[in-house]
Parts: C-alpha cells; structure tokens; sequence
C-alpha cells in the first residue's frame, strides 16, 4: 500500500470519529496475498497506533475469508479539534467591491457568429454511400 493512500485513508477516519460515526477498516487479499496476512495485520495495527488518541478499537484485527477488518469508534470523552474561525471584516475598513462598483464587463464574442461543429469535419472522415442517415453502416449491406 502506498503512503499517500495510506495517509488519504487516516484522514477520512479521522473525519468519521469526529462526526461520532463508527469506522469498519477493511484490507482485501487477491491471489497470492492471501498467503501473507501479516502484511494486512501490520498495516491495520499501525493505523490503530496512529489513532490511539481519538480511537478505541471493538476488536482485534482478524481475517474472515480474504478480508481483514477492524472496526473503530471515538474514544469516550475525546473531542475533536475545532477548526480555526474565519476573521471578520472590518467594520470601519474599506467595504469589499459589489457587482455595482464593479468595471465593465469583458466583452465576448456572441455564439451565433461560431460556425458550427461538424464531426466529420473534425475526424477526416466522410460517411460512406451505404451509411444511413446517422452515418452508421447499415446492417447487413
């Protein structure tokens, strides 16, 4: 398993403890990998030391099959970190622009003087005589 991923997965479990939602961690093993379960075991058991702070495990790590799982809930009485607030404007500053002060808008050019697209033009390819009228071949021709 690659860190990113690894690390991108932490993040969103993070994400479900703080909503108070209980995570169900699951590794797949596919072919070969069934003959190493310690692999998937030791990537569960680093992800549950990463999160001894804010998760409580119901179980240990253990294989059903070709899966192993683990299942997560917030640790009793821990409570999220809470995002920073947003700084509020300044009452007595400079007021930020509106649409009416705003400058003129930039021109474009109107659509009715595009040509239009022709996919065949685009493809280099001209239907050919036994084609109907979407271009298709007919069937059986």
């Amino acid at each position: 398993m690659d860190e990113h991923d690894y690390l991108f997965k932490k993040k969103h479990i993070r994400r479900f403890l703080a909503d108070g939602d209980k995570v169900k961690a699951t590794i797949f093993f596919r072919g070969r990998e069934q003959a190493h379960p310690e692999i998937g075991r030791r990537i569960l058991e680093r992800l549950l030391d990463e999160l001894v702070d804010e998760a409580v495990a119901e179980n240990v790590p253990r294989k059903e099959g070709n899966t192993m799982h683990v299942i997560l809930a917030r640790k009793p009485g821990w409570k999220p970190p809470k995002a920073a607030p947003k700084p509020a404007p300044a009452a007595g500053g400079a007021a930020s622009p509106t649409a009416d002060d705003a400058g003129p808008a930039e021109e474009l050019e109107p659509l009715d003087e595009l040509e239009p697209f022709d996919e065949n033009d685009a493809t280099g390819d001209e239907p050919s005589e036994d084609a109907g009228e979407d271009g298709n071949e007919e069937p059986g021709a």
